[in-house]
């Protein structure tokens, strides 16, 4: 029941907050930027340079799990940042 209360006084403290912030003309410029290079981050960069690698190459769920599983647990030799090859003198 307190957890609640304290979500709740949050939630009005940061809605006042938003709504304070709003009377004045610079802040809903910087707002309005922020909306912006957001839309720009999440839908015009998502369409154009992050294809949709696992629909593209494995039709079933299992098989895309899967993929995802085995790169994330695999490490490749080239991919390793410390270098395991003693240096040249």
């Amino acid at each position: 029941m307190a957890s609640n209360f304290f979500l709740i006084r949050w939630i009005k403290l940061l809605v006042k907050l938003y709504l304070d912030a709003f009377r004045y003309r610079l802040s809903r410029r910087l707002f309005i930027i922020i909306l912006i290079k957001f839309f720009i981050l999440f839908a015009i960069l998502k369409v154009f340079f992050f294809k949709d690698y696992l629909d593209s190459r494995f039709s079933t769920d299992k098989e895309k799990a899967q993929y995802v599983l085995s790169n994330l647990t695999t490490v490749s030799t080239s991919d390793t940042l410390i270098s395991t090859t003693k240096p040249k003198k």
